[in-house]
């Protein structure tokens, strides 16, 4: 679904001289514009919204929906057409497509721009020039040629924050939370054990496994021993395991703010977690002892 786009840095029409080689890429952008003007005079549409080349068709509205905001987690079906009516690539029946808004996560610039302009429920024609969709360089997998408008049909199912993505979990999972902390660490215990929870400076031994709310494994895991309250652990993972007690499975989600409050990047500066990514962790703990 993502490809590197050779010009994707380079949206504005003005900054495309950076990418310019022997092609007359302001030619480009005047046929691209025409290609667009005459499809929506074919079909008889009126924008409902236009920038720098990039139109917008509203087909269904929903006024009283919200706006994505940078984080939020956005669900949606799309279809993806040349202006001739050719598929490029769409999300499947019944599997919508799910995508952080704001963190250059889209397939297309233009993709941003769109979802940008609609609310949650709204359904919406986005008419894209070369340099909002596939570049220069167009999608060889899908033989998209380079310098091509494209078609974006979108329709927004559903805009999250964090918290309504904990929610939405907790839900789909079918979890009965035993306790939900101020900062809304909530702790699903999968089995009960008489005692004391462990509490802080214990030194404990976890089996763990961590994952995202779309359910992709974040790390296998495995046994970990620390002491609780002092190492360097998320904060999230370290309260929930000093409220169990030794010998309980249980399930932790918290947002990212008890999480990878700033997101967590590799050793090349790219991001494994982005920032406003809620947590879940499968854990048992099976020792502790003072250290």
């Amino acid at each position: 679904m993502k490809k590197a786009i050779a010009c994707w840095v380079v949206v504005f029409p003005v900054l495309l001289t950076s990418c310019m080689k022997s092609v007359d890429e302001v030619g480009k952008q005047n046929e691209n514009e025409q290609q667009i003007q005459e499809y929506m005079t074919e079909k008889g549409l009126t924008p409902s919204k236009d920038t720098l080349g990039a139109y917008m068709i509203l087909r269904e509205s929903n006024p009283s929906g919200k706006k994505a905001s940078t984080g939020n987690r956005v669900t949606m079906n799309y279809q993806m057409y040349t202006l001739g009516g050719t598929s490029i690539e769409s999300s499947k029946a019944g599997e919508p497509y799910s995508y952080p808004f704001g963190f250059s996560a889209a397939p297309i610039p233009g993709w941003e721009l769109g979802v940008s302009w609609l609310r949650e429920g709204e359904k919406a024609t986005m008419l894209l020039p070369y340099y909002w969709a596939f570049g220069s360089g167009g999608w060889s997998q899908r033989q998209v040629p380079g310098y091509v408008p494209v078609r974006l049909e979108i329709e927004i199912l559903k805009i999250r924050n964090e918290n309504e993505q904990i929610a939405d979990y907790i839900e789909e999972k079918e979890y009965v939370v035993s306790e939900t902390t101020p900062e809304n660490l909530n702790i699903i215990r999968l089995n009960t054990v008489e005692g004391d929870s462990v509490g802080p400076n214990m030194h404990v031994e976890v089996k763990y496994k961590a994952l995202l709310l779309t359910g992709a494994v974040l790390d296998p895991g495995g046994n970990y021993e620390f002491v609780t309250g002092v190492s360097p652990n998320i904060k999230g993972f370290d309260q929930g395991v000093r409220k169990l007690r030794v010998g309980e499975q249980a399930v932790l989600v918290f947002p990212s703010e008890i999480g990878y409050k700033g997101g967590r990047v590799n050793e090349y500066g790219q991001y494994t977690v982005l920032p406003n990514t809620p947590l879940a962790f499968e854990i048992e703990l099976v020792s502790a002892k003072t250290p």
